[in-house]
């Protein structure tokens, strides 16, 4: 048996929350038919890991015949990662991904 994984578990109460807002945005946007909500704007922050493995031709390497076969350690994955903010939004010009920097967090 396989398990899916998922980031987090949610409670009851964030879910009954999640609900509750769903249903607020449907009244508030009449159900779609109002125009305004191709005005909201939405975004994500993706983490990005800086992981490039190294492919079977980069790692052949030619061997005489009386020679044994080479061994290679392989290093473990790099535990690097780059965090990317993305906007967007349905009909406006809000597309804008930039590199995350500390500098542009809240203090």
């Amino acid at each position: 048996v396989c398990s899916r994984w998922i980031p987090h578990n949610l409670t009851i109460a964030q879910k009954k929350s999640r609900v509750d807002w769903c249903k607020e945005m449907l009244k508030t946007y009449d159900r779609g038919v109002s125009k305004d909500v191709y005005k909201i704007v939405t975004g994500d922050k993706p983490w990005i890991y800086v992981y490039e493995p190294e492919t079977k031709q980069q790692a052949t390497v030619w061997v005489f015949k009386d020679d044994p076969n080479p061994t290679k350690v392989v290093r473990g994955r790099s535990t690097s990662k780059q965090m990317v903010a993305c906007f967007f939004g349905k009909t406006e010009k809000t597309n804008h991904c930039s590199p995350y920097s500390p500098d542009l967090t809240p203090k």
